[in-house]
């Protein structure tokens, strides 16, 4: 895989999992993994958790459109951990 590619691969992983965990909070699934996967985001962030996979797919999104420059990721962590602090 040529090197200009693999910068949009951390990108597509937190946009499919943001894709993978919103059909699982979403949906009314008796699956195991999809209750497994709601336990867990409304156990540990309780009404937020319906936010949650949105925000992973919006950072996903974000470290695609930042294409040009590698993404700085402390940044990203830090933003995500104050946004999520402002609604908890």
């Amino acid at each position: 895989m040529e090197k200009k590619n693999r910068r949009f691969l951390p990108g597509i992983c937190m946009l499919l999992l943001g894709i993978v965990i919103g059909i699982s909070i979403y949906s009314s699934s008796g699956a195991l993994f999809s209750i497994w996967m709601r336990s867990f985001f409304f156990g540990t962030f309780g009404v937020v958790g319906y936010a949650m996979p949105v925000c992973i797919a919006a950072g996903g999104i974000g470290a695609i459109a930042a294409r040009r420059h590698a993404p700085h990721w402390g940044k990203i962590t830090a933003g995500a951990i104050g946004f999520l602090s402002l609604l908890t």
